[in-house]
């Protein structure tokens, strides 16, 4: 409880300083009339795309242990997990809930599995997406590139690593009651070491980076930054994995000081990365509140 606590007086310190030092109050309400209701519903869109393209993903994965559910219970339990993940102190904090919906069905292994693996060649696709568009950054974004390429090569071959070598996750855990379960979750890891299945995940998985991307790219277009979607494939996955770091609450305060540090670089008013990231934000909370219902619904 602590280190929530932690995390949420960091995340909040940061937005209180980009709110007095960074950014006009002024500009930004000006700049909210502003945002175009056509380029923010194509955002909002995208979110459902994305949820199929993350609901079929994740029904391939599980079918590779023979589990055979319906898309329709992936699909919601995404949605109930983007409601939950607004509340717990992790980034990852959603999959612990989708974890417990495939658990409750076919059980614990299955769910820690299944995730896990789909988190893995889905970091792995987004890196694999944003580190060829590095070496196409112009000299003056030298420490972007710098800070890209240290975190997207971390994380690719972490992931690339537990993929190859699930064996090394017990391992990582003391010896007891957890290391156990750790084991049963890497036996079925290893029983989704296929060719085929791989590149079908991976196939879904770069699927779905790009639909983020778009996403992005369309919220940039709302708030008003005019930036080429080129730039997107290496700004938003070093996002991402700065927001997933263990040090702020869900992102929180992360997300935005980046947003309003990196696209002034670019030509952008600061107030244009702050609403940026409250667009995202409030797309976000749109559909955790549809979440909310479809967890109602299923109770």
């Amino acid at each position: 409880m602590g280190k929530t606590w932690l995390k949420l007086f960091i995340s909040l310190s940061i937005l209180a300083y980009i709110l007095l030092v960074k950014v006009k109050l002024k500009v930004l309400a000006t700049l909210v009339g502003k945002i175009n209701p056509w380029w923010f519903a194509f955002a909002l869109s995208l979110h459902i795309l994305g949820y199929l393209i993350s609901g079929e993903r994740w029904r391939k994965i599980s079918s590779g242990l023979g589990v055979e559910l319906p898309l329709s219970f992936y699909v919601k339990s995404y949605l109930v997990s983007t409601f939950f993940g607004f509340f717990l102190p992790s980034r990852f904090g959603g999959d612990l809930v989708r974890i417990g919906d495939l658990t409750t069905e076919e059980g614990l292994s299955s769910g820690v599995s299944t995730v896990f693996y789909e988190r893995a060649v889905g970091l792995l696709s987004m890196v694999a997406l944003g580190l060829p568009t590095l070496l196409l950054i112009r000299p003056e974004f030298k420490r972007l590139f710098l800070l890209s390429l240290l975190l997207m090569g971390g994380v690719f071959f972490f992931s690339l690593i537990l993929i190859l070598r699930p064996r090394i996750l017990p391992a990582m855990v003391p010896e007891g009651k957890l290391r156990k379960k750790v084991e049963e979750v890497g036996r079925s890891l290893e029983l989704l070491q296929n060719r085929k299945l791989f590149l079908l995940t991976l196939g879904w998985s770069f699927a779905l980076q790009v639909n983020v991307i778009i996403y992005y790219w369309a919220v940039g277009n709302a708030v008003g930054i005019r930036l080429s979607f080129f730039h997107y494939f290496y700004i938003i996955p070093t996002m991402l994995i700065l927001m997933a770091l263990p040090i702020s609450f869900q992102g929180m305060g992360i997300r935005d000081f980046f947003a309003v540090s990196v696209f002034p670089l670019y030509g952008a008013f600061p107030e244009q990365g702050l609403l940026f990231s409250l667009s995202d934000l409030a797309i976000a909370l749109t559909y955790a509140v549809v979440g909310f219902f479809v967890y109602l619904w299923r109770k």
